[in-house]
């Protein structure tokens, strides 16, 4: 019985099928000639119907296989069968879908010895596939090369190219690329506008992504949740929670519904360093659940943090704790961010509960966790959990950072561990870890507080050939640790050095220096230094005015002494109760009346 028309058609259709499935079958690593086995019978149909190749190589590119859809391009070449712009086209596109933009770029070039002429979709595709791959420059490259190849670009182009842009955070250049699309007659759309806002987000341009919200309005292009998600993520990632509420609820007056990324997007402003409104977070949290949205652990992240912000670590805790009552799964940034919370109140207890209870929850605790609970420990003056958090992080295989070590550093300062301390900054180096600042002047503050005055001054002179510049804090340390090492001279070369370093003297700095001279019995230093502060733009306090007094009485200058004691009471502020015992006592050696007009009466009188 002869076949039918229909059965006809189905034995035909079934050929490619069969050959896609065998290829589906076969591993990406499989060889080309696994690929000519399976397509060698079907080569002469493809000759004459070559949208046969094109349906099979935008399956594979469907399924993110560049390499078979790259290897069928190798059987019809060794096959003489030619191969046209859409069988490229579909190969680009399994290779962009992939992120493998090396190998689109190749089949772009390659094109040419193909007899194939790109056209704009082969650019867009390629452009895209740069774009996933981080590769903003080349995309930008490519994308300016179009015109040239007598390519035009369109909307597709655009979008591509100003997304590569704002991934890389390269505002400028996706603001140029939409400025630029009016030239080549190209219109913008919502997507051309979505990426616009994205790129000003990635480049932390709240003000600018605003702008380019309203200017869909005014060129009549319509916005949606994305549009708004973008402009309130960047809001919310400049700590602007106004501007990230006022958009919420605009959204909600255009009818545009708010979803579970709008509300995240307004959360994160308050998870901000600028963002102290943590009740509002928690309000935003109640909100999503009364619109009928989940919260996600993304949502609870940010409410932890915004209550870390805020010092409100109990309802961080009550947080994470409603967590799993709401079948919301607990993630590692959910524990870091209530040991931040924990942190930044000095809670070093429930820091170190939470770090323990990460394993129990099928929890590692990465870099993050372990210094933030490093940073716990330091605040709560705890330094031996700190060192032994810091020496335990390798069986984690959690390797210590810069932040680990400089807040180890810190933790040994405040324990006067100043051997500790060095040992630590010594360890950075072999573990080529790279000092900063702060590690060297938590450091010079342990040295300080030591009185090791030599080892301060060398651990100065080191930041200069390590590419720091020591600040005001750095030669305020060393000071103090010549200060308590009765070393006035070099106290006061220090201080005479700091402009040089580009460093501004403080308060710190020259009561450490005015102590160090009364310590070393100079009072004539004290007397100039003290007259200098005010030119510093500096407010001598109580330290430096009973310091420079203390430094007198012990030369005998007991006029100068209550010279500065005169001006002392002139900005009315009390000598303490040493520099009270050192004026009282010259006046009755000077045998100076207690009068109420005498210095003895005022003196007497000051102190209440």
């Amino acid at each position: 019985m002869p076949s039918s028309p229909a059965g006809l058609c189905c034995v035909a259709a079934s050929a490619p099928c069969d050959c896609l499935a065998s290829l589906l079958a076969l591993s990406q690593a499989s060889s080309s000639a696994d690929v000519s086995k399976i397509l060698a019978p079907e080569l002469h149909k493809w000759t004459r119907d070559p949208k046969l190749v094109t349906w099979i190589l935008g399956s594979l590119a469907k399924n993110k296989l560049p390499d078979l859809a790259i290897s069928v391009l190798g059987v019809l070449r060794d096959g003489r069968v030619e191969a046209n712009l859409f069988h490229c086209n579909s190969i680009i596109n399994a290779c962009e879908k992939a992120r493998r933009w090396q190998q689109a770029l190749c089949i772009l070039t390659d094109m040419p010895a193909l007899a194939v002429n790109p056209d704009a979709v082969s650019y867009n595709s390629v452009i895209s596939a740069c774009e996933k791959g981080e590769e903003w420059l080349l995309a930008l490259r490519i994308f300016a090369q179009m015109p040239d190849l007598k390519v035009m670009p369109n909307v597709v182009s655009y979008g591509a190219a100003i997304s590569a842009c704002g991934k890389a955070g390269q505002w400028q250049l996706a603001l140029n690329c939409l400025r630029a699309m009016p030239l080549s007659r190209v219109l913008s759309n919502e997507i051309i506008y979505n990426a616009a806002i994205s790129a000003s987000e990635k480049g932390g341009q709240w003000a600018l992504a605003l702008s380019l919200l309203q200017e869909m309005c005014e060129v009549h292009v319509s916005r949606s949740e994305i549009s708004f998600n973008a402009a309130i993520s960047a809001c919310g990632q400049c700590g602007q929670w106004q501007w990230s509420l006022r958009l919420l609820s605009d959204m909600r007056e255009m009818s545009i519904s708010p979803d579970r990324i709008s509300f995240n997007a307004a959360m994160s402003a308050f998870a901000s360093e600028q963002g102290m409104q943590w009740n509002l977070a928690i309000a935003l949290l109640t909100g999503m659940q009364e619109a009928a949205i989940l919260p996600n652990d993304i949502s609870y992240n940010a409410a932890i943090s915004a209550c870390g912000k805020g010092s409100q670590w109990k309802f961080a805790l009550g947080l994470l704790e409603k967590m799993p009552a709401v079948r919301v799964r607990h993630t590692v940034i959910s524990y870091n961010a209530a040991i931040s919370a924990c942190e930044s109140s000095g809670c070093w207890q429930f820091a170190l509960g939470i770090l323990r209870k990460m394993p129990d929850m099928s929890l590692i605790p990465d870099i993050i966790s372990c210094n933030a609970a490093i940073s716990a420990f330091e605040k709560g003056g705890e330094w031996q959990l700190a060192l032994s958090l810091l020496f335990n992080m390798f069986s984690s295989r959690v390797y210590p950072d810069l932040i680990s070590h400089s807040s180890a550093i810190s933790s040994c300062e405040k324990g006067d561990q100043w051997q500790i301390a060095l040992e630590l900054l010594a360890r950075m180096h072999d573990a080529k870890i790279r000092p900063n600042e702060v590690s060297y002047n938590a450091a010079l503050s342990a040295l300080g507080k030591g009185g090791r005055w030599q080892l301060a001054l060398s651990t100065l002179g080191e930041m200069p050939c390590m590419g720091l510049s020591p600040d005001e804090f750095s030669s305020s340390a060393a000071m103090s640790a010549c200060e308590k090492g009765y070393q006035w001279q070099f106290s006061v070369d220090l201080l005479g050095g700091m402009p040089k370093m580009k460093a501004l003297p403080n308060q710190i700095s020259c009561n450490a220096v005015l102590s160090a001279c009364e310590k070393g019995g100079q009072w004539q230093m004290p007397l100039a230094l003290l007259m200098t502060m005010p030119e510093l733009r500096l407010v001598p306090n109580q330290i430096s005015f009973s310091s420079a007094i203390l430094a007198c009485m012990n030369c005998n200058r007991w006029e100068s002494m209550f010279s500065i004691w005169e001006e002392m009471l002139h900005v009315r502020i009390q000598p303490d109760r040493a520099c009270y015992s050192a004026l009282s006592g010259e006046c009755e050696q000077r045998g100076l009346l207690m009068s109420e007009d005498s210095l003895a009466g005022r003196l007497s009188a000051s102190l209440g």
